[in-house]
């Protein structure tokens, strides 16, 4: 790595002071010129999952609310709400799951009902 020689003066003031014009110049050369796109300049993936939700998480609370206005009168009536996160009833054992659903869907009911009667 390069070496410099690099000193700090400490001044009570901007004005005629040795090299500060310099250093001025080449600030505001380096704070409007153009952005430095090195490799560790580029965004990290973390930052890249935080945009990914931000994103997400607008799409699933205003796309159905600014798409409304263009669709049918039967589509509007519908303003679904809708959840990205998996429902809790997905980590039951599928064999119990089975029985959940079957019990939510009628069949299973009415297979029942004559047994119980």
């Amino acid at each position: 790595m390069k070496q410099l020689d690099i000193r700090i003066k400490w001044s009570p003031g901007h004005m005629e002071i040795e090299g500060n014009e310099e250093a001025d110049r080449l600030a505001n050369a380096g704070a409007t010129g153009p952005m430095d796109q090195a490799i560790d300049k580029l965004p990290t993936i973390s930052g890249v999952r935080t945009i990914v939700r931000q994103k997400r998480l607008y799409a699933e609370t205003n796309w159905w609310e600014e798409m409304k206005t263009s669709l049918s009168a039967g589509y509007k009536e519908w303003s679904p709400k809708y959840n990205t996160k998996e429902p809790k009833e997905l980590t039951l054992p599928r064999a119990v799951l089975h029985r959940l659903l079957a019990m939510k869907t009628g069949p299973w009911r009415l297979r029942r009902l004559p047994s119980a009667i």
